[in-house]
């Protein structure tokens, strides 16, 4: 018997079979060396769903402050510098945004998405602080929410 594991939803399911059935027939495999198509419904399993709706959240208010940085940061009118931190901020927060989504596929689901919410938050929120008050004094914390971000892809890897 040849096993095939396939991660598929289960209104999947009946065209799969169908699909290993017809296979099977076309290649002539007889009755006993069936192939066997072994469903697993991983969206209801997936441990971690919450990041997925964090993601949503997260990407939803990087595109609202992504436009309010564009209106209110105009190259001509604003400092560099400060746009220079707005897009950054920016850019870490939509990226990791997008990452939360894949968070439920990792190992260690609850590790990583706290990691990389913790670390997001307080890179990216300390960036968009100092730009808005042009108060610097938590932008001394700024780089351990890099370090965050940094702990987060490696608990990805291993």
């Amino acid at each position: 018997m040849v096993e095939f594991v396939v991660p598929i939803l289960q209104d999947l399911v009946d065209v799969s079979i169908k699909a290993v059935d017809g296979i099977g027939g076309l290649i002539g495999l007889g009755q006993q060396q069936t192939l066997e198509l072994v469903v697993k419904e991983i969206a209801p399993a997936m441990q971690g769903q919450v990041f997925v709706r964090i993601a949503g959240i997260s990407g939803a208010a990087s595109v609202a402050l992504g436009a309010y940085g564009a209106h209110k940061f105009k190259p001509d009118t604003t400092d560099a510098a400060l746009r220079h931190t707005w897009d950054t901020a920016n850019k870490y927060h939509m990226f990791h945004s997008l990452a939360l989504l894949a968070v439920p596929l990792t190992r260690r689901p609850y590790i990583v998405g706290t990691l990389m919410l913790t670390g997001m938050s307080i890179f990216s929120g300390t960036c968009y602080y100092h730009c808005l008050t042009g108060k610097s004094n938590l932008r001394k914390i700024t780089p351990y929410g890099g370090m965050l971000l940094i702990a987060a892809w490696i608990a990805i890897a291993i």
